[in-house]
């Protein structure tokens, strides 16, 4: 009897791990299909519009959800780093 409660909370353990490693692949998949979508974007406009924006926004990678997996993409402007950028570049 004792075997069994061992391999019994081995399986369970096992598949906890297994579902952590899951989630931390996808959203290491959503980061990349962002990172490569404004990369193609940028290739194009230096400028991009609201609506492109929202394009790579609400373009979350195939497969996800079928899977059970909801990507939640938001784009927020980082003012304090964006600031201190500003203070090193030279305006003429």
């Amino acid at each position: 009897m004792t075997v069994l409660a061992v391999v019994r909370t081995e399986t369970r353990i096992a598949a906890s791990d297994l579902k952590r490693t899951q989630t931390f692949l996808r959203r290491g998949l959503g980061h990349r299909k962002m990172t490569s979508d404004f990369s193609q974007l940028f290739t194009k406009t230096a400028r991009p519009s609201d609506s492109q924006l929202a394009l790579i926004k609400n373009s979350p990678p195939v497969g996800l959800s079928g899977e059970g997996y909801t990507l939640v993409q938001t784009l927020d402007v980082d003012q304090v780093t964006l600031d201190a950028m500003k203070t090193t570049q030279e305006y003429s």
